[in-house]
């Protein structure tokens, strides 16, 4: 768990912690939601160059559930190699962050977390935002559009990644224009 948690979250809490957004349960403190927002994708550098470190470090295909999750990952790459993957602009929509919020707290915290990253990205002058979504979460894919992004490009297989049932499952690209974009009014 720790390993995993440190492969998607060091980089923002190492090197972006003031783009960080918490929310805390009242009652106890604890965490229920978080933003961890990248302002230049470019600097926080490839998840395949982490993954491949933390699989090294931590010795993790020596770890049963690990191990099987890389080798699947490995032979769906093999097998998905010429499938088209979108590219995205850089230039363009340089931001992306990752949004995650329990049950409990959803219907309104994520908006706002989101929305409060925005609006910081445009006060930098940031042009755009990408980030990308589960195809077969289809609540979050529809809140995604929702909230103003638009689809880059067609679905792909996501390596390793399966439902419960053992399927595939396909991520989406999304980007989203911040040149005239305004809270409450999008662009």
């Amino acid at each position: 768990r720790e390993s995993f948690a440190a492969m998607f979250t060091a980089y923002y809490t190492d090197r972006e912690p003031e783009h960080i957004r918490v929310v805390e349960r009242t009652s106890d403190g604890c965490v229920v939601g978080y933003l961890l927002g990248c302002y230049d994708t470019r600097r926080a550098g490839s998840l395949a160059s982490v993954a491949f470190k933390h699989m090294l470090l931590r010795g993790l295909l020596l770890r049963r559930g690990m191990a099987a999750f890389y080798n699947r990952a490995f032979l769906d790459m093999i097998r998905d190699r010429r499938v088209p993957r979108t590219r995205v602009d850089l230039d363009r929509w340089p931001a992306h962050m990752h949004l995650e919020v329990l049950p409990e707290a959803r219907g309104g915290w994520g908006a706002r977390l989101f929305f409060a990253f925005l609006e910081d990205l445009v006060r930098q002058g940031v042009p755009g935002i990408h980030g990308g979504v589960v195809v077969e979460n289809e609540q979050l894919a529809e809140f995604a559009t929702r909230i103003g992004f638009t689809k880059l490009g067609d679905p792909h297989p996501m390596p390793g990644v399966r439902d419960r049932d053992g399927r595939r499952l396909h991520g989406q690209a999304l980007v989203m224009d911040l040149k005239g974009w305004r809270h409450g009014r999008g662009r």
